[in-house]
């Protein structure tokens, strides 16, 4: 293999400390709940792994592995390393990422106050009591606990070394127990665990350098950390986290790997989503790099250009790239071989993160169904080769001819509109969604490279079935808005939001029923522009169908700008000049409307099904036209289906 120039630094070979990587990119520690319920490695699990490692990073973390059970377990799911009857199952992953010439370091961790514990009836602990509203949400450790944790802490590092593991990462980050003692914002201790900038690192540097004598010099610890605590009043500070890696590198750590955490409006700043800036974390990182002279990996949404460029300039050492990984397991495989326009893009929709916070739900992906069922979803070769229909060019048709294709069909693509995309086109028109356009464009592409046929502009009948005589249809039609019964609803000033999104004009004072994403959007989409909007809603609480860390952004936008938010409202009545909504408080109310925008959701659209389901031997459904949902239904039905013919 020959490297390609546009990234000679990142697939330079490298170390952390005595381990050597063949190349400068990591897979960050990412929670899966692939493991059993009592924290066992599963074959998923192995799979999952395994995928990622073909011809993959250097080096690839494993999810954050409990170390001390239950009083440090995150979820009931989530792997563990407190007894060693893990090791046979952690020693098989181990083995599977070696067969594949690539380095896997195990990262432990004590959940602290974040751990679930209270179904077992036990509070949660941490370095001081933490309250909220006046009820108690965890109790303070004692000196005595401390010392047991650390213990702790050392034995499972010999496990993970024992287990074959390449190296251990002490979790800091992220709100859990180690973050909370660095933090005065968590931690109010009057002992010498609390106060100074040192002791609060006490426990820190005392798990490292324990680990370090325990495990011995050559063996490789490192630890990770938050650069800064955001939205959090008296929350670690960038300077505090330089001196905390100074004393980290001192202690024996021999990397620092640099995250960052946060509360309110900065909810979810570790994990950038939609329309958050690429490398929003870099620069903590590159803080922290002018301090250490171990080696210093920076994360945050971080593409392969950026993670050069911070290499590069002595920013960074290495690079994680986590969610991009999920994505497209093959990403770095793709970009070693110059394959720059096969990477399935990640879209930042943190649908991956935020199903599993407080929930038993498996990691899933928007854009890759493969997620967890890699073994399961292996493309193969079809045995018979059909002639396969597909008629509409949506997410979940491009998806299921791009699959089809693969597995050796003929496909052919009708699509009415005069371009692909379907609802992909309208969901990247609004503000901070150019990563939706982005992964919109790929799977266009990925059809051309396919040499799929494709015919725009055409609207798929009875007669054009007929005519191409294929052996199987799939129905990829999408839904059509809802109407609902409100007086006037038939006014010529009433339009459907995804006509504004696709251009339509507006008047300047707006009214949008419907406060779910799609008006949520729309509303964003017109602010932008200068309009005047009052959203709608009937439910009490806006954007419900949208994954929290993107809803909250959201609604923080909506808020912070000229958007007027009636929820727990109902639309009464449209005339020329208002619409008469009924309150929360049961209070009639008259607003000022130029335009109406209907986003109250949509049904499927399958019309065409009933005049040609006994015309072909075999159809399917996918995406919207089975049930309006979201991209991850779209891609999940369309790969499913392609996978099945």
């Amino acid at each position: 293999m020959s490297n390609k120039p546009e990234f000679i630094k990142l697939f330079e070979l490298c170390k952390i400390g005595r381990m050597e990587l063949t190349n400068r990119l990591v897979m960050p520690s990412m929670g899966t709940n692939y493991g059993s319920e009592d924290g066992y490695v599963t074959e998923r699990l192995i799979d999952y792994y395994v995928e990622r490692a073909k011809d993959g990073p250097g080096l690839i973390l494993t999810e954050m592995v409990c170390m001390d059970s239950p009083m440090g377990r995150r979820g009931s799911h989530q792997l563990r390393i407190d007894d060693d009857n893990y090791i046979e199952g952690l020693s098989r992953l181990t083995q599977q990422i070696h067969n594949h010439k690539r380095k896997m370091a195990i990262q432990i961790c004590h959940a602290g106050i974040l751990a679930e514990t209270r179904e077992l009836g036990l509070l949660p602990v941490g370095p001081s009591p933490v309250e909220n509203s006046g009820s108690l949400k965890g109790r303070a450790l004692t000196r005595d606990e401390i010392e047991v944790i650390i213990c702790n802490f050392v034995k499972a590092a010999l496990r993970g070394k024992k287990a074959n593991f390449d190296g251990i990462e002490v979790h800091g980050a992220h709100g859990y127990l180690l973050a909370q003692f660095l933090s005065s914002a968590w931690n109010k201790r009057q002992d010498d665990f609390g106060e100074s900038v040192r002791n609060r690192a006490r426990i820190l540097t005392e798990i490292i350098s324990r680990i370090r004598m325990a495990v011995g010099e050559n063996y490789p610890v490192w630890c990770r950390m938050n650069g800064q605590e955001y939205g959090i009043e008296g929350g670690l500070t960038i300077d505090e986290s330089k001196e905390i890696a100074r004393m980290a590198e001192k202690a024996g750590s021999d990397a620092i790997h640099v995250s960052a955490f946060g509360y309110g409006t900065y909810y979810g700043y570790n994990r950038a989503g939609t329309g958050s800036p690429g490398g929003n974390l870099a620069g903590l990182a590159a803080e922290i790099k002018k301090v250490v002279t171990v080696p210093v990996i920076a994360v945050g949404k971080i593409n392969l250009n950026l993670g050069e460029q911070l290499v590069r300039e002595s920013k960074a050492d290495l690079i994680a790239i986590g969610r991009g990984q999920i994505a497209d397991p093959n990403l770095v495989k793709k970009a070693y071989f110059g394959k720059f326009d096969e990477i399935r893009p990640c879209i930042s929709c943190n649908v991956c993160v935020d199903d599993l916070i407080g929930q038993d739900y498996n990691l899933h992906c928007s854009v890759n169904a493969s997620v967890g069922k890699e073994r399961e979803y292996e493309i193969k070769q079809a045995q018979k080769t059909k002639r396969v229909l597909v008629i509409g060019g949506g997410p979940g048709g491009m998806e299921a001819a791009i699959v089809a294709a693969l597995r050796g069909h003929a496909v052919i693509i009708i699509e009415k509109q005069p371009q692909m995309g379907g609802k992909l086109v309208l969901a990247a028109a609004p503000p901070h969604k150019d990563e939706i356009q982005f992964f919109n464009d790929h799977l266009i592409n990925r059809i051309k490279q396919l040499g799929i046929a494709v015919e725009l502009g055409k609207e798929a009948d009875l007669n054009t079935v007929s005519q191409l005589k294929p052996d199987v249809v799939i129905l990829a039609t999408g839904s059509t808005p809802l109407i609902p019964k409100i007086k006037g609803i038939n006014n010529k000033k009433v339009i459907f939001a995804e006509d504004v999104l696709a251009g339509k004009e507006t008047e300047q004072r707006i009214v949008i029923i419907g406060g779910g994403l799609v008006g949520c959007e729309t509303a964003e989409f017109l602010v932008e522009k200068g309009k005047v909007v009052t959203i709608v809603e009937m439910l009490n609480e806006m954007a419900i169908d949208v994954n929290m860390s993107y809803r909250i952004a959201l609604i923080n936008r909506l808020t912070a700008g000229r958007v007027t938010i009636l929820a727990g409202a109902k639309c009464q009545e449209i005339s020329e000049k208002f619409v008469v909504v009924t309150t929360k408080a049961g209070q009639e109310q008259t607003i000022e409307a130029d335009t109406v925008i209907l986003a109250v959701g949509a049904k499927p659209n399958i019309k065409l099904l009933k005049s040609i389901k006994d015309l072909v031997p075999e159809f399917h459904l996918v995406g919207d036209c089975v049930e309006p949902r979201r991209i991850i239904n779209a891609i999940s039905d369309g790969h499913r289906i392609g996978l099945s013919i």
